[in-house]
């Protein structure tokens, strides 16, 4: 029988879904496409590499990304995938110039998608609500891992949407757990947000002041929107479009299924309480004296 995982055990499998440029042949800086409507300065056609890109595929801006418009590249995480198909998928072998662009690509966004499933398993893993369902969760984390290691053309066979709706169903149950164990104790300075349901829009809206823990936020708007100083744990955050949205002071410590991209994405401070498996982001410095 499949045994549980520990919580060091979860710690290293997460540092496998966790970005490491090193590693990496560079396949965000050539293969994919840059947008001005998606943070960039300019458009960047997939195939084309980066003109920061070094021949070491090392970024040459990448402490100045901020100040030069590099949204885009600041809030972007591939959990993993790309040095999972550059080290595993094709073996380190070579250089990757020497595999085709659409090859590459083709790998890469599917390896991202399974390594989301695996983010979003382990935290169900990690989360002591989920014990009841502990051993079935790790069988299928394994499952789907096994499928990260496979040689490209097998990983290409792999049809993620099968997969995709076992693990969502494992996270609605974790979600619907978690969230339905959380006391409601407001004190009379908090509001009841209207409208809180899983696709909301809350784009630009000031939220302080309303009790969100628990909240369902499942792929809801919450772009540019104020979460300064919230209570947001043990509030669904899967799929949540957080771009440009205030959580200065904000608790996410205790959030479910938060990724690194999407807090990439928000305007943070030193005051922001995060998971302890997300790192704060380094541009964050920049906005912490004038969000406080």
């Amino acid at each position: 029988m499949t045994e549980i995982m520990s919580e060091k055990v979860v710690e290293l499998n997460r540092k496998e879904l966790t970005i490491d440029c090193s590693e990496c042949w560079g396949i965000c800086c050539i293969h994919l496409y840059f947008s001005k409507s998606d943070g960039f300065p300019n458009n960047k056609a997939a195939g084309t590499p980066c003109s920061h890109l070094s021949t070491d595929y090392s970024c040459s801006i990448h402490q100045q990304l901020a100040n030069r418009g590099y949204n885009g590249c600041l809030s972007f995480d591939c959990l993993g995938a790309g040095q999972k198909i550059s080290q595993v998928t094709f073996r380190g072998d070579g250089d990757e110039g020497l595999q085709p662009s659409d090859k590459i690509l083709e790998a890469f966004q599917l390896m991202r998608q399974l390594h989301e499933l695996l983010w979003y398993l382990l935290e169900a893993l990690d989360r002591a609500e989920a014990v009841r369902e502990s051993i079935k969760i790790r069988e299928l984390y394994d499952k789907i891992h096994a499928l990260t290691l496979l040689e490209y053309q097998r990983l290409i066979l792999v049809d993620i949407s099968l997969y995709r709706a076992e693990v969502n169903a494992i996270l609605l149950d974790v979600s619907e757990g978690v969230r339905g164990k959380v006391k409601k104790v407001m004190d009379s300075s908090l509001k009841t947000l209207k409208g809180l349901r899983p696709r909301a829009d809350f784009a630009g809206q000031d939220l302080r002041g309303y009790d969100l823990s628990g909240g369902n936020f499942r792929g809801s708007l919450l772009i540019a929107s104020n979460l300064k100083n919230c209570d947001l744990n043990n509030a669904d955050f899967i799929g949540v479009d957080l771009r440009d949205a205030d959580i200065s002071g904000a608790d996410f410590s205790k959030s479910l299924f938060i990724t690194q991209a999407q807090i990439n994405a928000a305007k943070g401070s030193v005051t922001t309480k995060l998971p302890k498996y997300i790192k704060r982001p380094a541009h964050w410095d920049n906005n912490s004296m004038k969000n406080e």
